[in-house]
C-alpha cells in the first residue's frame, strides 16, 4: 500500500512518492492468476484491439483456475480502442496551447486544442496495423422515411441513392448545397430547430442537427413567405452534411456515429467555422446591460459566442401578460402558503421563479406543488410537502374564503392528496418524514377550531366535545377502496390506510424531532373526535397508548430545556406534554372504559398530580407548556371525577387544592396582561374540579341528583364556602367599580364560582337544616342580596346584555360552512367567514358570565324561591334581554354549529325563568315562547333531558298562552276574522266553530296534547332532574346539530306523519281508523292550529310546501281518518291557513330530506281519492293544487290524462275554494296535448258544469282562449293545432257547448 499525502508535505515529498510509486509499478499485463487460500484474485487487461473478453470460463478449484480469452476475428465495433496502458498512474493533464488564438463567431479555444489534438492521435494510430474493419458507410447507416408505412425495400433504396449522391460530391459541394438550402429555409425554423437537437455541428459528417424537416415545416408554414416543396429531388440540409433525394414524403435524419473517410475510419474531416452561419443561427438575445459591457470591454474568456439556449436562463425575467379586469388567473403560492398577488415584483433570491406555464410570475400553482412533491429528489419533496402543509393552515384559517372561485379543501380532498400525503409518511428519514407528518395533520386536524374548543373550557357543559362525523357517511366494506372510502369520510380513509400502524412505529421506532411528535398527537386528537367508535380503535391500538404514556406522560423527567416552546427543544422523549393530555382528555370523554384502563393500567392520576402541583418557576419545561400541562391535567381530572373515579386522590389532595384557592383571593378582575390571564384560567379550573367533586361519593359511586348520599366535595364544603365567598365579594366588587367590561377569561372566572355555587347548591341544599347546609344557604343569599342586586342595577351588566345580539354565535350571517369545509371532514365553526372568529368567544363576549348566571338562578328557584322578585323582573324585563330574544324568534334561519349550543343554553335557563308567569307580562310571555320555540330544533339529539324540561316546562306551559280574555285580544290583534267557515264533510256533518272557539279548546286539552307529543317525541318519562349540570350525562361526546341530528324547524308536522304510520302502513288501506289514533290525529291537529295562529313566526320558518305536503298524509291514513269530525273540522282550518299564506310559494319539485319525492306522493293521492273521497271538499283541494298553471305540466297531463276519473269525483263550488279560481286559469295553456285532453274530458262528459264545476270551468277557459287566438306573441299555438281543435268543437254533439267554446269571451269573477 502506498500513503496518501499529509497535510504540511513539500514538494519534494511528493516528488519522492512519486519516484517510490514508479519504481514498484506493477506490470498490468497478467495472464492468469493462482487460487491463494480460497480467495480468487483476477487481474487481466485486454490489450490488443482485436482481443476482446467475453467470458471467463472457470476450471477445476482445487488446483487453480485457468483464464481463457477467446479471439474475436469479425467484430462489428471494431473502431472501438481501449485505452493503452499508461506508465504513471494518472492521465496526462490537458494544458492550454497559448499559440491557439480565438477567433470571433467561430469555435472555442478549448474546441480548436481538442480537435488538434485528436488529429494527431489519429494520424499516430494508422501506422498501428489492424484487423480490416468491417465496411461502413461515412454518411450513417440509414435513412428514414417519416411518413414510411413499413416499406424497408423503398427505404433501403432511397438510402442507396443518397449514399451514391453524397459519395459523388466533394466537399465544398456539399457545403454550397447545405448553404442553399438554409437560404430556403426561415430563421425562426432554424432556431426552432437548435432549440429543440441542440447547437448543429458543421462536420460534415454530422447529422444531429435537424432530424424532423416535415414536422418543422409543418410549425412554421403560417410564418413563411417562400415555401420549399417537400417533393424537391435535391434537397441540402445543413447540420446534416448530406444531400439526399426523397421520392415522397419527409425524411427523419438519424445520426448513427461520426462519418469516416473510405481510407481512414479514425479520419474526419475539418469543421466549418463560417462566422455567417453562426450568426444565421443564433437568435438575438435581449441580454443585461452589464452582461453585454463585460463581453464588450473585458473580453471575456469563450464569451465571444452568444449560445442563447444558456443564456436564455440569465435573460431578463418575462413581464406576466396583463389580465383583463374582473377575470381570475391561476393563484400561485409562496413558500409560506400566501397567495401572491398577479403582479407581484420579488427578487429572484425569493427563490419562487420558475422555468413554467407562467415565468414572469413567481409562486407555485397547487398542480405544480402536487407534481413537485413527487419528485425523486428528497429536498423538492421537503418544500413541496411543507408549501402544501402551509396553505392548508392558511385556508383553514378562513383566508382564502372570498379570493378562490373553488373551495380549496374540497377540491384537495377530491384529488386524493390524502393518499400523497400518506404515501410520504412512509418516509424513515427524520428530514423527510417531519414534513409529511405535518402536511398529513394539517389536512386532517382543524386548528382554528381546536384552539377555539379549548378557550371554552371552564364553562357550564364545556367538557362536551363535538362529535365530528361526516353529516352522511359513505357505506364501505372490505372491498372499498381507499381513495373512495376517504371521498366520504376522510378520517376512516385515513384509519383504512393504516395510519395507526404507521403512527405508533413512528413514535415508538424512529422517534421524530418535536415538531412532528407534536403533529402526530394532535393528529391523533381529530380522529379520536370523528366518533365514539373511532375514539375506542385509537384508543385500544396496540402499544400506541402504551408508548404515548410511557414517552411524552412521565410522572418525573430531568431534560432541562432552555427554550420557549416544545418545538424548539433537540426532543421531548421523556418529558410530559400538553398535547398527549389534551389527547387522553378527548378519549377519555368519548370512551368510559378507556377512563377507567388509563387510570387502572397506566396510573395516569400519578402524572396528573405532578402535573397539577408543578411550580412553573421550578420546572425544567418552558413556562407555556407546563402551565398548558396544568390547565389540561386539571380538566382531565373533572373528567375521571365524573366517571367516579380517583375520589380517593381528590382527598389526598385536598390540602394543596384549598391552597391554590387561597392565593387566587389576590386574582384581580382588573389584569389586562396576557401573561396574567392564565392566573383566570387555572382558578377556573381548579372551581369546575371542586364542582365535579359534587358528583360523586368518597367510594366512586356516582350519585343523582336526588341521592341523599354525600359527595366526595361535600366533606371539605366548609372549608371552600370562605375563602369561595371571599373570592366572589372581590370579583363582585371590582366589576361594578370597573370603567369597562373585564374581558373573556375574568368573566369566566366568576362564571366558574357562580357554577360552582349552582351545583353545590341543587346537590345539598335540601338536606337538614344544620352544619355546612346553614352556610351554604348564607353564602347564595348573601351572593344574591349583596353581589348580584348591585350588579344588576350597575353599568356593566346592562352593557353585557347589549352585546348579546352582536355577539351570537346563532345570529344568521351570509357565510355558510359547508363551503370552506370538505363534507368528509366537517368542522366545529370556530373560524367564520375570512378568518371571523365566531362571535360568542370574542374577548369581549358576554356568555361566560351570563350563562353562568343564569344557571345560578334557576339552580336557587328551583331549591326554593330564594331569588326575590326584584333580581327575576329586573333580570327577564330588561329591554336589551327582551330585544335579544325577539331578533333570536323573527330570525328566519339560524346557525347550528357547536359553538351556538352554549348559546342555546342559556336561552334555555332564561326562558325556564320566564315559565315563572309572576316575574314577566304578558306580551314578554310571548317573545319568550317564541324564541323557546325557535331554538328548539336546534337541540341535538342527544341532549334527551334538555329537550324534556323545555318542553315540558316551556314549549307546553299554559302559561305562556294566557287565558281567555288574552286569547280574544290577541285573536283581534291578529285580524283573526270567522267569515270563512269550514268546509263540509263527505259525510254531511259540518262543525260550524269559530276558530277561537277551536282554539280555546285546544289550550284547555293542553295537557293531554303535551303527553301525546312528548310520548312522540320518546320525552315522556325523561324530564326529571337538575339541568345545564355536565354530571347528569352519561358520556361527553355529542352530535352537533349541523350534522343533521336534530329535531328541525317542522318537527311537530313531522310528529303528524309519524301519527299516519308509514308509507307500508298507509299503503296498506285499512278500513277504519283505531280510535288512538284518531285522537293521536287529533292532538296534533290542535297544537298545529295553535302554532299556525298563535306563533306565526314558528311556522312561517316551515316551507309551504313542505307543510302541505305533511297535511296530506292524513288523508293517505286509513279510509275514513280525514273524514272524522275532529279531525275533518282542524284539518279544514289549517289547511285554508298554509293556503292562504304560502300557496303562491308552492314548489312541488322541491325535495326534503327524508321525504319521497312530491311526484310519488301525488299518485297515491290521487288511488286514494278516487276510491274513498266521496267527493269530499276538502280531499279536492288537495288534488287541485298542482293543477294550478304556475306547477309543472306533467300534473295536469297525469290528471287529465291518465288519471282522468278523479275529476268526476271533484265537486269542489267554485265558491268554496280556498284560493283564488285565476291560478288555475292563467296564463293561457298552449300545451296541444293537454288542450286535446280538455276537449276530450268536455265531450265525453268526464267534467260538468254542474257536478264538477271547478275543473269545467278550467277546462272551457283554456279551449276558449285557444280557439278567440287570445294568447301572447311567446304563446301562440301553431295554427294547424288551432284548426284541428276548432273542427272537433264544431262537430260536438252538445251545441251548447260548441257555442260557448267557439265563441268564448273571458272569464269573469260573476261566473
Amino acid at each position: 500500500m502506498y500513503s496518501r499525502p499529509k497535510p504540511g508535505e513539500s514538494e519534494e515529498d511528493l516528488l519522492k512518492l512519486e519516484s517510490e510509486y514508479l519504481g514498484k509499478v506493477i506490470n498490468p499485463n497478467v495472464k492468469s492468476s493462482v487460487v491463494q487460500d480460497d480467495a480468487v484474485k483476477l487481474e487481466s487487461q485486454a490489450h490488443s484491439d482485436n482481443i476482446i473478453r467475453d467470458r471467463i470460463d472457470f476450471g477445476g478449484i482445487s488446483d487453480g483456475i485457468v483464464i481463457q480469452e477467446r479471439t474475436v476475428d469479425d467484430f462489428a465495433c471494431s473502431t472501438f480502442a481501449l485505452p493503452s496502458p499508461r506508465v504513471k498512474g494518472f492521465p496526462k493533464a490537458f494544458v492550454r496551447d497559448k499559440m491557439i488564438k480565438s477567433s470571433p463567431g467561430g469555435r472555442s479555444i478549448f474546441a480548436k486544442q481538442l480537435h488538434s489534438k485528436r488529429g494527431n492521435a489519429v494520424a499516430e494510430g494508422s501506422s498501428v496495423d489492424k484487423p480490416a474493419p468491417q465496411k461502413k458507410h461515412k454518411f450513417g447507416e440509414r435513412s428514414t422515411i417519416k411518413e414510411n408505412k413499413g416499406n424497408e425495400d423503398i427505404l433501403k433504396e432511397i438510402h442507396e441513392e443518397n449514399i451514391k449522391r453524397l459519395e459523388s460530391m466533394s466537399e465544398n459541394e456539399i457545403k454550397e448545397q447545405q448553404r442553399a438550402l438554409l437560404s430556403q429555409l426561415n430563421p425562426q425554423l432554424i432556431a426552432m430547430l437548435k432549440s429543440r437537437h441542440g447547437q448543429p455541428r458543421t462536420c460534415v459528417g454530422s447529422t444531429s442537427g435537424l432530424t424532423e424537416i416535415k414536422e418543422g415545416l409543418e410549425e412554421c408554414s403560417e410564418q413563411r413567405d417562400d415555401r420549399m416543396s417537400i417533393d424537391d429531388p435535391n434537397i441540402a440540409v445543413k447540420g446534416a452534411d448530406e444531400t439526399l433525394k426523397c421520392s415522397s414524403g419527409a425524411i427523419k435524419f438519424e445520426h448513427d456515429g461520426g462519418v469516416e473517410s473510405s481510407n481512414d475510419s479514425n479520419r474526419q474531416l475539418p469543421r466549418d467555422t463560417s462566422e455567417t452561419e453562426n450568426s444565421l443561427n443564433t437568435p438575438e438575445l435581449d441580454l443585461p446591460r452589464d452582461l453585454e459591457e463585460g463581453i464588450d470591454k473585458h473580453r471575456w474568456l469563450h464569451m465571444d459566442v452568444k449560445e442563447s439556449e444558456k443564456l436564455s436562463w440569465i435573460g431578463e425575467i418575462p413581464k406576466p401578460i396583463p389580465v383583463q379586469p374582473g377575470t381570475g388567473h391561476v393563484a400561485r403560492f409562496d413558500f409560506e402558503g400566501i397567495i401572491l398577488p398577479y403582479d407581484a415584483d420579488l427578487p429572484v433570491t425569493k427563490a419562487l421563479h420558475h422555468h413554467g406555464s407562467e415565468p414572469g410570475r413567481p409562486g407555485y400553482t397547487l398542480d405544480e406543488l402536487l407534481l413537485l412533491s413527487r419528485s425523486a429528489v428528497a429536498q423538492q419533496r421537503t418544500l413541496a410537502l411543507t408549501t402544501l402543509a402551509a396553505i392548508l393552515k392558511t385556508a383553514k384559517q378562513g383566508y382564502y374564503d372570498s379570493c378562490l372561485d373553488e373551495p380549496l379543501l374540497p377540491l384537495l380532498v377530491e384529488r386524493d392528496i390524502l393518499t400523497l400525503f400518506r404515501f410520504s409518511l412512509d418516509e424513515n428519514s427524520h428530514l423527510n418524514l417531519l414534513p409529511a407528518a405535518l402536511a398529513i395533520s394539517q389536512l386532517i386536524v382543524d386548528e382554528p377550531d381546536e384552539v377555539c374548543l379549548d378557550l371554552l373550557l371552564g364553562l357550564p357543559r364545556s367538557l362536551e366535545q363535538p362529535s365530528l362525523a361526516p353529516k352522511s357517511p359513505p357505506k364501505s366494506d372490505d372491498e372499498t377502496k381507499d381513495n373512495i372510502l376517504a371521498r366520504g369520510d376522510l378520517v376512516k380513509g385515513a384509519l383504512q390506510m393504516d395510519l395507526l400502524p404507521r403512527i405508533r412505529y413512528i413514535l415508538e421506532v424512529l422517534r421524530p424531532p418535536p415538531k412532528a411528535v407534536i403533529s402526530l398527537l394532535e393528529l391523533l386528537t381529530r380522529i379520536a373526535r370523528h366518533s365514539k367508535e373511532v375514539a375506542e380503535t385509537v384508543a385500544s391500538f396496540p402499544r400506541l397508548m402504551a408508548t404515548i404514556f410511557a414517552e411524552f406522560l412521565p410522572s418525573k423527567w430531568h431534560t432541562s430545556a432552555n427554550t420557549a416552546k416544545p418545538i424548539d427543544m433537540p426532543s421531548v422523549y421523556g418529558v410530559p406534554l400538553a398535547k398527549a393530555v389534551k389527547l387522553m382528555r378527548i378519549l377519555a370523554c368519548s370512551s368510559p372504559s378507556f377512563a377507567y384502563t388509563a387510570v387502572s393500567k397506566f396510573g395516569i392520576m400519578k402524572s396528573l398530580l405532578a402535573y397539577v402541583s408543578i411550580d412553573p418557576s421550578e420546572s425544567s419545561l418552558p413556562k407555556g407548556e407546563t402551565l398548558t400541562i396544568a390547565l389540561e391535567g386539571y380538566y382531565l381530572w373533572q373528567i375521571l371525577l365524573r366517571y367516579g373515579l380517583t375520589a380517593d386522590n381528590f382527598l389526598g389532595f385536598s390540602p394543596l387544592l384549598m391552597n391554590q384557592l387561597r392565593y387566587h383571593e389576590c386574582v384581580s378582575m382588573e389584569i389586562e396582561a396576557a401573561s396574567k390571564c392564565f392566573d383566570h384560567e387555572f382558578a377556573a379550573a381548579l372551581l369546575g374540579l371542586l364542582e365535579s367533586s359534587l358528583t360523586v361519593s368518597d367510594d366512586g359511586v356516582i350519585l343523582n341528583p336526588s341521592s341523599n348520599c354525600l359527595p366526595v366535595g361535600g366533606q371539605i364544603i366548609s372549608v371552600i364556602l370562605n375563602p369561595l365567598l371571599l373570592c366572589i365579594r372581590k370579583w363582585f366588587t371590582e366589576i361594578i367599580r370597573m370603567s369597562e367590561v373585564p374581558k373573556f377569561s375574568a368573566l369566566k372566572l366568576l362564571g366558574a364560582a357562580l357554577s360552582f355555587l349552582s351545583t353545590a347548591f341543587s346537590r345539598l341544599g335540601n338536606g337538614t337544616k344544620s352544619g355546612f347546609v346553614l352556610e351554604l344557604h348564607d353564602c347564595v343569599n348573601c351572593v344574591l342580596e349583596e353581589c348580584i342586586v348591585k350588579f344588576m342595577g350597575s353599568k356593566n351588566f346592562q352593557v353585557l346584555l347589549q352585546r348579546l345580539w352582536s355577539h351570537s354565535s346563532l345570529r344568521p350571517t351570509e357565510w355558510t360552512r359547508v363551503v370552506r369545509d370538505p363534507p368528509a371532514l366537517p368542522s366545529a365553526g370556530g373560524v367564520r367567514w375570512r378568518g371571523e372568529i365566531t362571535p360568542i368567544l370574542r374577548t369581549t363576549g358576554p356568555l361566560p358570565l351570563l350563562l353562568p348566571l343564569a344557571n345560578f338562578l334557576l339552580s336557587t328557584l328551583a331549591v326554593k324561591s330564594t331569588p326575590s322578585s326584584q333580581i327575576l323582573s329586573c333580570f327577564l324585563q330588561n329591554t336589551s334581554l327582551l330585544d335579544y330574544v325577539s331578533n333570536i324568534a323573527k330570525s328566519k334561519e339560524l346557525n347550528c354549529d357547536w359553538f351556538g349550543r352554549f348559546e342555546i343554553h342559556f336561552i334555555s335557563s332564561v326562558v325556564q325563568l320566564a315559565a315563572r308567569k309572576e316575574y314577566i307580562k304578558d306580551v314578554e310571555q310571548v317573545k319568550y315562547h317564541s324564541v323557546a320555540l325557535a331554538v328548539v330544533p336546534l337541540l341535538s339529539s342527544d341532549d334527551v333531558l334538555l329537550k324534556a324540561r323545555i318542553f315540558d316546562e316551556v314549549i307546553f306551559e299554559p302559561s305562556f298562552f294566557g287565558n281567555s280574555s288574552q286569547l280574544s285580544a290577541m285573536m283581534d290583534f291578529l285580524s283573526l276574522d270567522n267569515l270563512n267557515k269550514p268546509l263540509p264533510s263527505a259525510t254531511g256533518q259540518v262543525i260550524e266553530q269559530p276558530r277561537v272557539v277551536l282554539l280555546q279548546e285546544a289550550l284547555k286539552k293542553l295537557p293531554n296534547i303535551a303527553n301525546v307529543m312528548l310520548k312522540q317525541l320518546a320525552l315522556k318519562d325523561k324530564k326529571h332532574g337538575p339541568l345545564n349540570l355536565a354530571h347528569e350525562f352519561p358520556s361527553f361526546l355529542f352530535q352537533t346539530a349541523s350534522s343533521g341530528h336534530c329535531l328541525g324547524v317542522s318537527w311537530f308536522y313531522k310528529i303528524l306523519a309519524d301519527i299516519c304510520g308509514t308509507q307500508r302502513e298507509r299503503s296498506s288501506r285499512i278500513e277504519n281508523s283505531s280510535p288512538e289514533k284518531v285522537e293521536l290525529a287529533e292532538a296534533c291537529l290542535q297544537w298545529i292550529l295553535l302554532m299556525e295562529f298563535l306563533r306565526p313566526t314558528s311556522t312561517a320558518l316551515v316551507s309551504p310546501t313542505l307543510r302541505f305536503s305533511y297535511l296530506s298524509y292524513v288523508f293517505l291514513t286509513g279510509n275514513d281518518l280525514f273524514l272524522e269530525p275532529q279531525v275533518h273540522v282542524h284539518l279544514s282550518v289549517i289547511l285554508r291557513e298554509v293556503l292562504k299564506q304560502g300557496h303562491e310559494e308552492f314548489d312541488f319539485d322541491e325535495r326534503f330530506p327524508g321525504l319521497p319525492p312530491f311526484k310519488d306522493l301525488y299518485v297515491q293521492l290521487l288511488l286514494q281519492f278516487d276510491a274513498v273521497s266521496y267527493g269530499d271538499a276538502l280531499f279536492s283541494h288537495v288534488i287541485l293544487m298542482p293543477l294550478a298553471q304556475r306547477h309543472n305540466l306533467n300534473y295536469r297531463l297525469l290528471v287529465w290524462g291518465e288519471r282522468a276519473d278523479v275529476l268526476r269525483a271533484c265537486t269542489t263550488a267554485v265558491s268554496q275554494l280556498m284560493v283564488p279560481l285565476e291560478i288555475f286559469l292563467e296564463p293561457p295553456e298552449r300545451d296541444p296535448v293537454l288542450l286535446e285532453l280538455y276537449l276530450r274530458a268536455l265531450a265525453v262528459g268526464i267534467v260538468r258544469d254542474v257536478r264538477s264545476p271547478v275543473p269545467y270551468k278550467i277546462a272551457v277557459h283554456h279551449l276558449g282562449t285557444a280557439l278567440q287566438g287570445k294568447l301572447d306573441a311567446a304563446e301562440v299555438i301553431p295554427e294547424p293545432v288551432i284548426k284541428s281543435l276548432r273542427s272537433k268543437v264544431e262537430k260536438l254533439p252538445d251545441k251548447h257547448l260548441s257555442n260557448l267554446l267557439l265563441k268564448y269571451s273571458g272569464w269573469s269573477a260573476a261566473d
